[in-house]
């Protein structure tokens, strides 16, 4: 199950948004309230998506992965050449 959360300090705008995506998605929106993703993963599980003004983020225990648009084009490449992406096995 993947969980979506607000960042830490989202606007009630951008938490409504999260949780309409979310819930289009067929994923799972937990109010953030000031729990730490670390909190969140002791109680729900692993895999957390956490929405924000900067774009998705995908918070693991073995880190976090991000969307940078910086980075697009270097990622479409290795996938062509057959490479992994992290984020995407994410």
């Amino acid at each position: 199950m993947i969980y979506v959360v607000p960042s830490l300090k989202a606007k009630e705008k951008l938490q409504c948004e999260g949780k309409a995506w979310a819930e289009s998605q067929g994923f799972a929106y937990v109010p953030r309230g000031k729990r730490t993703i670390q909190d969140l993963m002791d109680e729900y599980g692993e895999d957390f998506l956490v929405y924000s003004s900067r774009g998705p983020q995908i918070d693991r225990p073995e880190g976090s992965h991000f969307f940078s648009l910086n980075m697009a084009e270097l990622r479409i490449q290795n996938l062509r050449k057959g490479q992994r992406d992290h984020l995407l096995e994410a």
